[in-house]
């Protein structure tokens, strides 16, 4: 990007963060209109881009409206997930689907107000925000009419006819509508319950489970999905959530548990594996180490070990049989750039080629996130059935540097004054994934060895914070 393009999207921000809300609730409802019918124009696309940030950074209900498929379908927030998992899992709403969805809605709704009715809702909640609650409930059941009215005519024809696939994208929006449907008929049931867990649960004592029971009393053993994976975004250590079932029916015997009321907690923490599986993937493909698949990594194994914990999973049941299968599905995808560490680390630090050539910048980011990756996982390994494959990079990793640290001091006390910039960046890069994987001694000890041979650090925060 241009330097003047980067000014132009700066001022473009600046100028729409001052604007009203429900000035920003014009724009980005119309702008995302047009999308529906055709593609954006660049400079459109890029304010309606600019626009949703701005709208959102008003707050929880500027999040909501702006996107007119949220606002239109606010029950559906606590069950959205941003990816595709291989199964449908029941009270998962994929954001696509979801958009789908309104772009279905939108088309066969004969008299055209759809539309506008939910840019209306949004620039009312924008005048008065704490009144979002109230009018988005007083909208429900006639969003639910529609939706339920959609969903019967995409049937109709079977769920797997052409017309059913080219109106709303397929099988698995079909089975997000359902979903929808049967989430916005439990809404004011689900409402009640949210206003009664309100707080985060830090921890399940025995009068945080007192209150979870009377609030889950409403809903049937069939119903319970929905109002546990709200309580899951309640709780603070995912993995505590079965403790409800085990405390409820003291045992870890998977073939009790399975008959009682409150099993379906298993099953929504292991659909959050799944789910997690999947970002890591997604994260992994866009090389999105820090702020992606180490979230996910980590929630991922604080839901292994509670459940590992809870109940007897050494018994083979169909919950041990899924938990096996969810690890190695992550194993898998964690596995290739794991065995690609050292290779990642020489390229960023230390690259072959003609003479001494400098690493590359975006390779160095490479090499340091990886290291990050891999001592991530490292305490991880057990869980995520990756103990052989971490144990053998490690020590591969350790013999790399071992050989780095002590050839490249040698190569800097004879090099030419011409190599020295290229042989600083690689002490540079050397440096900074060191601290990462061996710590800040070991790093303090290569700056040292490095100086004496007359390498030195750029004179960066980066560097110093490493």
């Amino acid at each position: 990007m241009s330097q003047d393009s980067e000014q132009l999207e700066e001022k473009l921000a600046g100028y729409l963060h001052t604007l009203p809300g429900h000035t920003l609730v014009q724009l980005v409802h119309e702008l995302d209109g047009a999308t529906i019918s055709s593609d954006l124009e660049p400079a459109n696309a890029l304010i309606l881009d600019a626009a949703r940030s701005a709208l959102s950074a008003q707050g929880g209900w500027g999040e909501v409206a702006a996107f007119p498929e949220r606002m239109a379908f606010p029950d559906a927030e606590p069950f959205r997930i941003g990816v595709h998992t291989q199964q449908k899992h029941r009270g998962r709403l994929a954001v696509d689907s979801l958009r789908n969805i309104w772009v279905a809605l939108m088309r066969s709704d004969e008299e055209g107000t759809i539309a506008d009715d939910i840019r209306d809702l949004a620039r009312a909640i924008a005048d008065n925000p704490d009144m979002f609650e109230k009018l988005t409930t007083e909208q429900r059941s006639g969003m639910s009419e529609r939706l339920g009215a959609l969903y019967r005519d995409m049937v109709s024809e079977g769920v797997h006819s052409r017309r059913a696939s080219a109106q709303i994208g397929g099988l698995r929006s079909i089975e997000d509508l359902a979903d929808l449907v049967a989430i916005m008929g439990m809404g004011d049931r689900l409402d009640i319950f949210k206003r009664r867990i309100h707080n985060s649960i830090d921890h399940l004592d025995e009068q945080a489970q007192a209150t979870i029971d009377g609030a889950l009393e409403p809903f049937s053993r069939d119903e319970l999905i929905y109002p546990l994976i709200i309580l899951l975004g309640q709780t603070t250590n995912p993995g505590s959530l079965v403790n409800l079932l085990v405390m409820a029916e003291g045992t870890d015997d998977p073939a009790r548990l399975a008959k009682a009321r409150y099993a379906s907690v298993v099953d929504v923490l292991l659909n959050e594996l799944d789910i997690l599986a999947m970002i890591v993937a997604q994260a992994m493909s866009a090389w999105n180490v820090e702020g992606g698949v180490l979230p996910a990594v980590r929630r991922f194994h604080e839901i292994c070990s509670s459940l590992a914990f809870a109940i007897d999973m050494e018994t083979v049941s169909e919950w041990s049989q899924r938990l096996i299968g969810k690890r190695r599905r992550i194993a898998d995808t964690l596995r290739e750039p794991l065995e690609k560490t050292v290779s990642t680390l020489r390229l960023g630090i230390q690259p072959n080629g003609h003479g001494i050539q400098a690493p590359d910048p975006i390779d160095t980011e490479e090499a340091i996130e990886s290291a990050r990756l891999l001592m991530a996982v490292k305490p991880l390994r057990s869980e995520l059935a990756l103990n052989e494959c971490v144990g053998r990079v490690h020590t591969a990793v350790e013999s790399f540097f071992d050989t780095a640290a002590r050839n490249l001091p040698q190569q800097a006390r004879h090099a030419d004054v011409t190599d020295m910039p290229a042989l600083n960046a690689r002490f540079d890069a050397l440096y900074r994934t060191s601290a990462i994987l061996f710590g800040d001694e070991y790093a303090a000890i290569l700056r040292r060895s490095g100086e004496v041979a007359g390498l030195r650090l750029p004179d960066t925060e980066t560097s110093a914070a490493a």
